[in-house]
Order: structure tokens, then sequence, then C-alpha cells
């Protein structure tokens, strides 16, 4: 069964702020399985209905501030090996960001599974799934492409 994260870093995860950034690692309790978070560039934490009209709950977003790309994407590695990963995708508009790519590895950084997806101009909420499956998963990477590489965000995040 897939556990499904909260993306809450405690009670009041923004303290009524847009967003937070994040210094080093961020660790997400999936309820069975621990995901940390990794930034290449830059790693936020933002409310996703006071950035995108119809957004809801919490995004991850690795990217340069206020300008800028992130071809390298954001890591994330989980305490045991997992089966299956998944998370949704995306942002509003106004670049092409495709393609939208999770890639996974299994502990002795073997390819396990990779997924491609495009995200154009006019994509908008909802935002796109991106789902992995295979042994032994200890490892994914979420990138976006475009013109701004990494400006796309990622949440609902879930592992078994």
């Amino acid at each position: 069964m897939l556990a499904l994260v909260a993306l809450a870093l405690a009670a009041s995860p923004l303290d009524g702020a847009a967003f937070r950034d994040v210094k080093g690692p961020l660790v997400l309790d999936l309820g069975t399985v621990k995901a940390t978070l990794r930034a290449s560039v830059s790693l936020r934490v933002q409310d996703l209905a006071r950035f995108g009209p119809h957004g809801e709950g919490l995004g991850y977003i690795d990217w340069r501030w206020p300008e800028g790309a992130n071809t390298d994407g954001l890591t994330l590695t989980f305490d045991r090996p997992v089966s299956a990963v998944s998370l949704e995708a995306g942002d509003w508009g106004s670049d092409d960001d495709g393609p939208l790519e999770l890639t996974a590895w299994d502990c002795a950084h073997q390819l396990v599974a990779s997924v491609k997806k495009s995200w154009d101009v006019t994509r908008e909420w909802p935002f796109e799934t991106l789902s992995v499956a295979g042994h032994g998963i200890c490892q994914v990477r979420y990138r976006s492409g475009g013109p701004f590489a990494g400006s796309t965000f990622i949440t609902r995040l879930r592992a078994e």
C-alpha cells in the first residue's frame, strides 16, 4: 500500500508565510519509510495555494532564485529500499518545462526505472503524476527541463 506523505514539516510548517527556504537536507516521514530530499541548488517549501490558482498543499522546488536554472534536479533517498515511488510535478504555465523526469536507482547505484512526461507552456494545475517501480529502489532524482530547468514543484510524494 502506498504511504501518502502529509508534506508537513511541523504543525504549522510555514507559520503563515508563502514559502520557506531550507538549508541542508530535509527528511519527510512517509509512514513506513523516510525520504531525504537533497537539493543540488536551493530547496524551497512553498504553499502552493498562495503560488498558483487551484494549488493546494505544500510543494518542493530546487531552483536558483530569483532567476536561474537547475539541470541536476532534486534527489530523494530512502532509509530502506522501496518498490515504487510516485509524485506529482508541474507549475503554472509561462514557459515550457518539459520533460518532467523521474529516475530511480537501487542501492548499488544501478538504474531501476525512469519515466518522462511533457509539460509545455500551456500546462497548469493539476500537476502530472510521475511513477517508477522496481526492486530495491534506494534513490530517485526528479528533474524538469526547458529554458528554466528545475523551475517546477513536486508534491504528493508516495513510496511503498
